[in-house]
């Protein structure tokens, strides 16, 4: 046999063996390709002080490589899938968001894409929501400051499900589209099978101990497909306040004249938000 066949056969021995293994480690703990250097220093820097100030980082590692291996988010010289969504650009659009001026997604009147990373891409969604909800839900936002906190909390608890329940092995940005009287939070997923009855980012804060190990060890609390990431985004403060509670987000949407539904599809699940009242009261 010559060098050539054994290379060949070396080379599918190694890719077969990568197949294998990716078949069982879930993608968030995958290493990534993105050097550690590669991600952006100052949102780390500020993610981290927040994390220690909460207990949630132990103090005692020293410099960031540590810190990012000691929470997964790196595997030797690259961030796994969770560190470079958490801290480093993206090629691709991470959410895609559409505003139409009428039902049916008729007439785009506005639309743009954002980037990585996960809290850039967050509130790049939120200021689109924003600038747009006066048309979509009534001008008498503007005389009501309590209805747009609530909306932008609401759309915040709902994008950040979406972000990390998705699947990111499906090379499809988040969407939220907007139309009078409806928002639409949709995402990817391999399957159509979602848990959103109950599903909450915020355990007791008395349950963590100092460190990464004492949120590793609440990994109960956290239902996801993308455990590691679900961790590190509560870790580093990139989450929403309060739980993703369906039953207390649909009471709030009931009082303010809104239904919540989830829309399961076979490759795309949808959470609308729909006024049911024409008039906010």
């Amino acid at each position: 046999m010559s060098v050539n066949c054994l290379n060949h056969a070396y080379q599918r021995r190694i890719a077969g063996r990568k197949e294998r293994l990716e078949c069982l480690e879930p993608w968030d703990e995958r290493p990534s390709g993105i050097r550690l250097e590669d991600i952006q220093p100052d949102l780390f820097a500020c993610a981290c002080r927040y994390a220690r100030d909460r207990g949630r980082l132990a103090q005692s590692f020293p410099d960031r490589t540590s810190i990012l291996h000691a929470t997964g988010l790196a595997r030797g010289c690259f961030l796994t899938n969770s560190g470079a969504v958490l801290f480093s650009d993206t090629s691709e659009p991470f959410v895609s968001c559409r505003f139409f001026s009428g039902g049916h997604r008729n007439g785009l009147i506005d639309s743009v894409s954002y980037s990585g990373p996960y809290v850039c891409a967050l509130e790049g969604a939120l200021f689109f929501v924003a600038g747009h909800c006066r048309h979509a839900f009534g001008g008498s936002i503007d005389r009501m400051p309590s209805f747009a906190a609530w909306l932008r909390s609401v759309t915040e608890s709902l994008l950040s499900y979406a972000f990390l329940h998705r699947s990111y092995e499906v090379h499809c940005p988040v969407r939220v589209s907007m139309e009078p009287g409806r928002l639409l939070v949709s995402f990817p997923r391999e399957q159509a099978s979602v848990c959103f009855d109950r599903v909450s980012f915020r355990p007791d804060e008395g349950s963590f101990e100092r460190g990464p190990s004492g949120v590793a060890a609440c990994a109960g609390f956290f239902s996801s497909d993308n455990a590691l990431l679900v961790q590190n985004a509560y870790r580093f403060g990139f989450l929403g306040d309060g739980p993703l509670d369906r039953s207390l987000l649909a009471r709030e949407c009931c009082e303010w004249g809104f239904s919540l539904d989830v829309q399961d599809g076979a490759r795309e699940t949808g959470l609308l938000l729909t006024r049911r009242a024409t008039r906010i009261s």
